[in-house]
């Protein structure tokens, strides 16, 4: 239900009697109603009046409703906010230019009164609707934190604890199976950061968080931590780099994810007995290549 006096409904038009023929209707449906006969008044009332809906006239003098609705929407605490452009006008191209500056709807002059309230309802309905899905998506960043938070404690605990005994039972132990037992660990925490990139990447565009390093020494270490999975599955691996370090300037955490999964896809669909070669090469000065091969398709995943 969208009807009741949490719902605040700011008017702008320049004609007074305009906003007194709409006043008693939706004060029937039970809106707050606030009023600005002008834009400059308007920009200057929006933060008190903090409206969940706009009722914009297009032709008024100095700023008209078109450039209004253009500024309001600009401002990021007010872009979502429904905008129903009030107008005369019926030439496509004036209809236009309200769309091009952010309207959300149009209803014509004279007002119907029933196309008034059904409009507003609409309008009010989908903002009510946006909300609930920022709620929801607000709770799903919170239990991606949550699982984050309880993830990341116990997977510190398996690398120290790894480390101890490589360290301190190195006799006892062999070498590669605690080097095993950290690349899991570390790949599990890279996993856990995944979960968060795709909540990132569902809200927003992800900032690259750019650093310098050898793309020799990545490609080796993504190939140690596939060297397990690749056993299992009975897929060689082969390492085809530059002799010379290759740096370059690149976000390692998005490098390695897409290469991580570039080889898990290679090592799963390959046939037993075959290999699978990662390739880094410099086309150009300023680019980095790489080229995951299978050799038993013969095909580049």
């Amino acid at each position: 239900m969208v009807q009741g006096k949490e719902h605040s409904i700011f008017i702008v038009d320049d004609e007074p009697s305009n906003f007194d023929i709409m006043e008693p209707v939706l004060e029937a449906e039970g809106y707050f109603l606030a009023y600005a006969p002008n834009a400059e008044r308007a920009l200057l009332r929006l933060d008190a009046v903090n409206p969940n809906l706009i009722l914009l006239d297009v032709m008024m003098p100095g700023i008209d409703g078109v450039e209004l609705c253009k500024t309001i929407k600009a401002m990021p605490q007010w872009q979502y906010t429904p905008i129903i452009m009030v107008t005369a006008l019926t030439a496509k191209e004036d209809l236009a230019r309200c769309l091009d500056a952010g309207a959300d709807d149009f209803i014509s002059k004279p007002i119907n009164f029933q196309e008034l309230k059904a409009r507003v309802r609409s309008m009010l309905r989908i903002r009510e609707q946006f909300e609930q899905i920022q709620e929801l998506m607000t709770a799903r960043d919170a239990m991606f934190n949550m699982i984050v938070h309880d993830l990341r404690n116990p997977l510190t605990s398996i690398s120290m604890t790894a480390e101890i005994i490589g360290r301190y039972y190195h006799d006892h132990v062999d070498e590669k199976y605690t080097e095993r037992l950290t690349r899991s660990a570390d790949k599990m925490s890279r996993l856990v950061n995944d979960i968060l990139l795709i909540g990132k990447l569902q809200t927003t565009l992800p900032q690259a968080e750019k650093q310098v390093i050898d793309v020799n020494q990545l490609a080796e270490s993504v190939l140690g931590d596939a060297e397990v999975f690749a056993s299992q599955m009975q897929v060689q691996l082969q390492n085809y780099v530059p002799l010379s370090p290759a740096i370059a300037h690149l976000d390692i955490y998005l490098v390695r994810r897409a290469l991580d999964n570039l080889l898990t896809n290679a090592i799963k669909f390959s046939p037993v007995g075959t290999s699978i070669e990662l390739r880094i090469s410099r086309p150009h000065a300023d680019q980095i290549q790489f080229d995951v091969i299978d050799q038993g398709a013969g095909v580049p995943d």
